[in-house]
């Protein structure tokens, strides 16, 4: 078989430049136009992330807040011999409440942080786009530039 000819290989090149010009830039457009939107999305995905983890870090601060001082009533009781250890009354219950709004407080907080930063991506998606975008569109130009040389 013989290798295709430069006309049945690339269509455009039968084209008037200036008709090629103006679909290169009309495609840029479109694609800067989409960039845009994209990069806009994901700065709004990125933003409503933050003001999640923001949320939660709060609550979680909170229950450790909360938490403390209720283990500082126990220490205090059991220190002052006001609660008695071996009744089984309220100093357990204020141990075990305490407890486990400081833990809770901090896992939650712990976790919402994790989850936060495996959801966060900045603009790493547009950047890379942009990038492929800025090869396709040398590649076009470089098609391109045998015509603008003759």
């Amino acid at each position: 078989m013989e290798p295709m000819s430069d006309e049945l290989q690339s269509p455009e090149a039968n084209r008037p430049l200036p008709d090629q010009l103006r679909d290169l830039l009309d495609e840029a457009n479109r694609i800067l136009v989409e960039r845009q939107e994209m990069a806009i999305q994901e700065v709004k995905d990125n933003i409503l992330a933050t003001k999640q983890l923001a949320i939660v870090v709060i609550v979680g601060a909170l229950m450790m807040l909360t938490g403390l001082p209720v283990l500082a009533v126990f220490v205090t009781a059991v220190a002052n011999n006001l609660l008695p250890i071996g009744d089984g009354g309220l100093n357990w219950w204020l141990l075990i409440f305490g407890a486990c709004l400081l833990v809770g407080g901090l896992v939650t907080t712990i976790y919402a942080y994790r989850r936060y930063r495996a959801e966060f991506t900045g603009l790493q998606k547009s950047l890379a786009r942009v990038q492929e975008d800025g090869a396709w569109l040398r590649d076009r130009i470089e098609r391109l530039l045998p015509s603008l040389e003759k």
